[in-house]
């Protein structure tokens, strides 16, 4: 996961000895999950029904759904909205606070019509989507067959129906089914929340409150577009429209050691280098005494400062010694902030978006979107030189080079029921699938080819597996029609 979490409101409520008491007249000692709804009941989970029953055999409707994750949570202090997000969730509806609360943690997006439906049961797969998030997205990379008969790789909520698997959380019906459109009863929920909370530790993290994210390795907020999960409402252009043919045209690159970014984190023991910049003044910055640019002659370097907040993105950075250099254009950047007011990119944002890191490659877990390069026949230059959002800008050359069709700043993503099980993907062409199915890409580069971009410090075997692998996936890209800066990557 891609930061690490500690509970300030709300305590996790972690599962005790099993009992032989009977909390419900319906589910009498040695009924199945006995203990376990007994657990939902002394940690006042679920209260059942005035008649005393639990009613083990029906269905769990989604905001009772949302009630009793809101109750695992330990309660977490959380401020009701003024107005819905949901327009069948009215205000003082039952559960109105906890299914809001389910939606301000990411574990819930809604339907893309606007509704959350909450008297509909959930069915098992989404119940499956609901714990991993839950979880908060605990790093996992799912085998490469199949947990169930019924849930083949690549087909919705695969990943999160495997971890539930691999973690003992469900083991499915008789014949290795698992039965994902199947609504889930209150004696199976009871289970699977029981075992989700046997998983994590007594301190486990809530999705509420990130308090300890290390923006030096995960940077800008949680709301930047490049850390906005692809929305329930998302919408692609047809598979027949000209940018698709025009993004296929040409070679697949993952550049990394030349023509990419490199990141530098200085600390307090390294020295203060005087940068003097073309474009951006002369600035006094730490910088580490190995540091180096990338190959090629865009020379790109990002130096996090020690207050881990401060950034400094150098385009054309040259070394005149340890206490002294030039950079053809200097930008300073809050890496815990949107990374929108200014960049060393041709787009005119924060080179660190979409930037593949080391550790990423290395844990095979991409949580964000990926910056994409094209070149000047697939680019197009459209209003007056700032491309469309989160673009703020293009090359200063555009209007008389860019020849395509594809304006800087537009948004691909690899359609959700995209089969990854018949790709024959690396695991590192797996970890760029998802991220491509979760995040997107956007196109913020002029490059020679369709281009990736990972930190000069990754693990170049790796690289070699993601161009393997961006080359498998590239054609599977669909153009996205209904990402803007007030509805991030179709929100709704």
């Amino acid at each position: 996961m891609v930061c690490a979490l500690v509970v300030v409101a709300g305590t996790l409520i972690a599962p005790p000895p099993a009992t032989s008491a009977s909390a419900f007249s319906d589910v009498p000692p040695g009924t199945p999950f006995h203990s376990e709804i007994s657990w939902l009941a002394t940690h006042k989970i679920s209260t059942g029904y005035a008649d005393g029953t639990f009613k083990p055999r029906q269905p769990v409707n989604r905001d009772a759904m949302a009630a009793f994750l809101y109750r695992l949570a330990g309660n977490p202090a959380f401020a009701s909205p003024n107005q819905s997000r949901f327009v069948d969730v009215p205000l003082g509806s039952q559960f109105f606070k906890e299914i809001h609360w389910l939606a301000s943690s990411g574990i819930t997006t809604g339907w893309s019509d606007g509704t959350f439906r909450p008297l509909q049961p959930v069915q098992r797969d989404a119940m499956a989507a609901f714990l991993y998030r839950f979880a908060v997205s605990p790093q996992f990379t799912p085998p490469r067959a199949a947990a169930f008969g019924d849930v083949p790789v690549g087909v919705g909520f695969h990943k999160e129906i495997s971890w539930m698997a691999t973690t003992g959380i469900s083991t499915g019906y008789p014949g290795n089914v698992f039965k994902p459109l199947q609504a889930v009863n209150r004696d199976a929920m009871a289970a699977f929340m029981y075992r989700t909370a046997s998983q994590l530790p007594p301190d486990h993290s809530l999705p509420l409150i990130p308090v300890t994210r290390d923006f030096r390795l995960f940077p800008f907020s949680t709301s930047a577009f490049s850390n906005t999960r692809v929305g329930p409402a998302i919408r692609f252009a047809s598979a027949s429209d000209p940018r698709h043919s025009t993004f296929r045209v040409g070679g697949t690159n993952v550049n990394s050691e030349r023509w990419s970014i490199s990141v530098q984190q200085a600390s307090q023991s390294d020295p203060v280098a005087t940068v003097r910049a073309d474009a951006g003044g002369t600035h006094s910055i730490r910088i580490p005494l190995n540091a180096t640019t990338t190959g090629g002659t865009d020379q790109h370097m990002s130096i996090i400062q020690p207050d881990a907040r401060t950034a400094y993105e150098a385009w054309g950075m040259q070394r005149i010694s340890a206490t002294e250099w030039t950079a053809r254009y200097l930008v300073k950047t809050d890496i815990r902030g949107e990374g929108m007011t200014a960049g060393a990119r041709a787009s005119g944002i924060s080179h660190l978006h979409g930037l593949i890191r080391k550790d990423e490659l290395k844990n095979l877990d991409i949580n964000h979107s990926l910056a994409i390069g094209i070149d000047n026949a697939q680019l197009k230059s459209v209003n007056n030189g700032t491309g469309v959002w989160p673009a703020r800008r293009e090359d200063g050359d555009s209007a008389r080079v860019y020849t395509g069709n594809i304006p800087m700043g537009s948004m691909l993503a690899l359609p959700q029921g995209t089969n990854l099980g018949t790709l024959g993907l690396s695991p590192e062409g797996y970890a760029l699938a998802e991220a491509l199915q979760q995040y997107g890409g956007h196109v913020l580069v002029r490059s020679s080819g369709v281009t990736l971009y990972a930190e000069p410090a990754a693990n170049q075997t790796q690289v070699r597996a993601l161009k393997n692998d961006w080359a498998k996936l590239r054609p599977l890209l669909r153009i996205v029609t209904n990402n803007t800066k007030d509805n991030v990557a179709g929100a709704r």
